[in-house]
């Protein structure tokens, strides 16, 4: 790959920015954004000899760009949301399946820091299927464990389901993740659920992550007909 052709990947990277700020404040879903990825990641993924030099820079295009794509994912399902455009599926689904699915995601990064995962859903008597839309309440959990495993560098994650009600029609259910992590304020637990928004700049410095990954959390609840809350202290 050519230096001018490293150049070229930053430009469609720049217009990738531009794109993302006029989404965000025009909340406007346009499919321009998938033909880009497309052409884009053509570029990243080539096949081609790349010197030492190229290739770190390579890498840092592709590191930045796929935090862009996050970005660029997350502001896309709060644009659906807010338009009312968000359909949630009514399938059969395992929950039980789906919570060791997620435990066995975040189990080896846990054990990568020293941190243990305790799941007590097992004993609960949980109904053996559910209808609903799994894939949003794995987006829901994935990102709750995954902000707890993120800053919590020892002790351990708790995973908890009550069940709060049966009946012929619905089960309401009671969903917990509960860490020994660094803990917020309760200054910083007022804007913890807004977009955009992180408990500090240093904490965005030091763990990474787009502050998005809680606002989308707490729509995606209360579209359900959900709620949700957080109790946290520094420490």
């Amino acid at each position: 790959m050519a230096l001018n052709e490293i150049v070229d990947v930053v430009v469609m990277q720049n217009k990738y920015i531009m794109c993302l700020s006029k989404i965000f404040k025009s909340r406007l879903l346009s499919n321009v954004i998938v033909t880009e990825e497309n052409k884009f990641w053509k570029v990243i993924t080539r096949n081609t000899n790349l010197s030492k030099k190229q290739s770190t820079y390579l890498k840092y295009i592709e590191s930045s760009s796929d935090m862009l794509l996050v970005v660029i994912n997350d502001i896309l399902d709060i644009s659906k949301i807010e338009a009312g455009k968000l359909n949630l599926e009514k399938k059969d689904f395992s929950l039980l399946d789906l919570l060791n699915s997620l435990v066995a995601v975040f189990e080896g990064r846990a054990t990568e820091k020293g941190v243990q995962i305790i799941t007590n859903y097992h004993a609960v008597n949980l109904p053996q299927v559910l209808v609903g839309d799994s894939v949003r309440l794995k987006q829901i959990l994935y990102n709750l464990i995954g902000n707890a495993v993120k800053f919590t560098n020892k002790g351990s994650i708790s995973i908890r389901v009550d069940v709060l009600s049966v009946n012929s029609e619905d089960v309401r259910l009671k969903f917990g993740v509960i860490d020994t992590g660094i803990g917020i304020s309760k200054e910083q637990k007022k804007n913890l659920f807004n977009v955009f928004s992180q408990a500090k700049l240093s904490t965005t410095r030091k763990f990474g992550g787009t502050g998005l990954g809680l606002s989308i959390v707490k729509k995606l609840v209360e579209v359900q007909g959900g709620s949700i809350d957080v109790e946290s202290e520094i420490g």
